[in-house]
């Protein structure tokens, strides 16, 4: 049968609208057979919300719907349509980076650049594949709601005076942060090939970069909290301006830990790079509350132990679909 009054049913209706992820306009099925037509608008790892054709949006619990439903949002609707695309799984609100441009972008530095470093050699990187980003880094909320406890804690040292739900995490090492990854993706799967996971360098330069090609994705003061404005202490995310995708505090506020070991990058062109096979320390990018505008570069890349825990360093999630 036909929905006739979705409310009366237990379905939610809303009454704002968004940008369709899908102009499909699908019949769709609950595990009790109830159908309704609509296209898909979005995703947020439980459930679904469909447009329906009277303009109305209803949201479905994904757990609810048909086999046939599912296995069509895990084909078609993992991929994001557009740079900047904005969705939420798992409760964590993410980014579409889209795959590079025929030609790929360019990582690292020119040798004109101020402050630059000779590891930042410049070199062609194309992305065959999208991923989703954390719009921004991970909060101590988010931490608390996966892990079921507090973050942990660094050395006594320089403690950041002011925490709270809303702060960046902080003094957590790389280990720490693939544990909340495989986390999440036991407590959030998304199916096929998709899953959390820190980013790779390059993908993290490629987000931070955002279509820019200077030494910041813009205005410093306006898009970082570093040295010179944070106060001595993170802030809470998404404060400053966003870069071009709508992605925030890629510039300051907290390290943040990519996937990859720490190397010279290569000579030449290169595609979906992951960084060397081995090493001794983890890839960290993007400055932080105390760094100076030299070291919050879109291109300053460090190296560090990957199990350091000090109030520096910070991380946000990648969605990627991993082969």
């Amino acid at each position: 049968m036909k929905f006739a009054n979705p409310l009366l049913l237990g379905l939610f209706l809303i009454f704002t609208t968004a940008t369709v992820l899908s102009s499909e306009v699908r019949t769709w099925t609950d595990l009790r057979g109830r159908t309704l037509e609509g296209s898909l608008v979005k995703i947020d790892g439980e459930e679904v919300v469909i447009l329906l054709q009277n303009g109305n949006e209803v949201r479905l619990k994904r757990e609810g719907l048909s086999l046939a439903d599912g296995q069509y949002l895990e084909e078609e609707s993992l991929e994001g349509s557009r740079a900047g695309e904005e969705r939420v799984y798992g409760g964590i609100t993410l980014i579409w980076c889209p795959p590079t441009r025929p030609g790929g972008f360019v990582m690292g530095s020119p040798v004109t650049e101020v402050d630059r470093r000779e590891n930042e050699k410049e070199h062609r990187v194309t992305l065959t594949k999208g991923f989703w980003l954390g719009k921004t880094e991970t909060t101590q909320g988010q931490w608390t709601r996966v892990m079921g406890a507090s973050p942990p804690k660094g050395p006594p040292s320089r403690k950041v005076r002011v925490l709270g739900a809303d702060h960046p995490m902080y003094s957590v090492s790389w280990e720490d942060a693939v544990a909340y990854c495989e986390k999440l993706n036991q407590v959030h799967p998304l199916g096929g090939d998709w899953k959390w996971t820190l980013p790779t360098e390059a993908q993290w330069e490629y987000a931070c970069r955002a279509g820019t090609t200077g030494a910041y994705a813009g205005d410093l003061n306006e898009m970082a909290w570093y040295d010179l404005n944070s106060g001595s202490t993170t802030h809470p995310v998404g404060q400053k301006r966003a870069n071009a995708w709508g992605l925030y505090d890629m510039h300051g506020n907290v390290w943040e830990w990519c996937k990859d070991w720490s190397g010279d990058y290569p000579s030449s062109s290169v595609m979906d790079p992951a960084g060397g096979s081995s090493g001794s320390l983890r890839v960290i990018r993007g400055g932080c509350w105390v760094s100076p505008a030299a070291g919050a570069r879109s291109a300053l890349r460090y190296g560090v132990s990957p199990g350091r825990r000090n109030n520096t360093l910070g991380f946000r999630v990648a969605l990627s679909a991993v082969r």
